[in-house]
Order: structure tokens, then sequence, then C-alpha cells
């Protein structure tokens, strides 16, 4: 069958055929005629490639056309989800009133590990990163090189050496009846932070 003629002049006439005309063939070969239908009022076909499902279907029964869904299989990236990939016939085509339009669409996009370690965000924890959490199976957020977790803050927080102070003050002499502490901190252990009796004396 051939087309939709633009006018009822050319109903039943020669569209097209194939092959052409000027061809040459062999005698007896089979030449096949497109023939118009009868004249009806044709609409031009709009382009919905890359709108979602939904706006397609909007967009061609606008113009007085229906929709076919296919099946386009997976898309490569999340912006193509749920997006038409082609259609057929073409954009610009000249249909008959209330024909189909196929049309191809994406499914739903499956993100892979490094498409969700590159989404996740760490913007509310300072200094730090998102990578992969093989225990949770999900991304989630570590501190950069040189920093280290203040859970109470959950902010990153630069990595520094304790002050010979601060080792005394939370050196653990609990164990040491009415003892006070003294020392000189070393990270070799030489010369380490050790309990000291005061008034009293140390019993070994």
């Amino acid at each position: 069958p051939g087309g939709v003629p633009s006018s009822r002049n050319l109903e039943g006439r020669v569209e097209r055929q194939s092959p052409g005309g000027g061809s040459a063939v062999a005698s007896g070969n089979e030449v096949t005629l497109f023939v118009y239908g009868p004249y009806s009022e044709a609409v031009t076909v709009p382009d919905v490639r890359r709108m979602s499902y939904e706006d397609a279907r909007r967009r061609l029964e606008a113009a007085g056309l229906s929709i076919s869904r296919k099946d386009a299989g997976e898309p490569q990236s999340a912006m193509l989800a749920n997006t038409a990939q082609t259609q057929e016939p073409a954009a610009g085509a000249r249909l008959a009133k209330g024909a189909t339009v196929f049309v191809w669409v994406y499914s739903e996009h499956i993100a892979t590990r490094d498409e969700l370690i590159r989404s996740y965000d760490c913007s509310q924890v300072t200094n730090s990163h998102a990578e992969w959490d093989s225990g949770a199976n999900a991304p989630r957020c570590y501190c950069d090189g040189g920093f280290v977790l203040d859970t109470f803050r959950n902010v990153c927080v630069a990595q520094r050496m304790p002050t010979r102070d601060e080792l005394v003050q939370n050196y653990d002499c609990s164990q040491v009846f009415k003892s006070l502490f003294n020392g000189s901190p070393r990270m070799s252990g030489e010369d380490p932070i050790f309990c000291t009796c005061t008034n009293f004396h140390l019993l070994a």
C-alpha cells in the first residue's frame, strides 16, 4: 500500500514503484507499485525523541495520532531513563489522522557502583570524600588523607600528635590508689608516662 494522498484526486493512483523508473530489469521480473489509499485528513508526525513517554504520548495525541510503546532496553545514563530513543515513522512524515506511531522508550537506569559513589553527597562532612563501604554495600563518607573523624561534630579534622600535657591528662592511674601522675611521654616507648604516689610509697 502507498501513503495517504494529499488530495482526493490522488486516490488510487500510483505513488511510487520499485524498482524505480528507468531501472534495467530482466524480462518477467516483478515491479511493485505503491498505490495511494483513500483520502483522509493527514497530519504531520511530531518529533518525540528524548521526551518522556508521557510527554511523547500527549504530544502525539495532540497531533491526532496514537502511540505504541516499544522497549528500547536499559539506557547508558540515568538522564535517558524513561525517554524516547527513536520513533517510526520519523518526524515530519504525513499520516492519516488517528494512525499509530511506534516509539521505542528506554527503561529505568540501574546505577553502577561508580555512579553511586560519584552522586553520594559528602558536603555535610568537611574534608571528606565518598568511597564504597563493602560491609554496608553502599557508599559512605571517608575522611581525606591527614584527617580523622570527629564523631561528636561529624566532621573530619586534621590529624595531629597529642601534646605532652594531653597525654599526661588522659593517662589512666585509676588502678593506683591516691596517686598523682607525671612523667615525660615519648611515642617510642622510652621514658613513658607512669603513675607516682603522693605522700605514699608504691608497693610493687
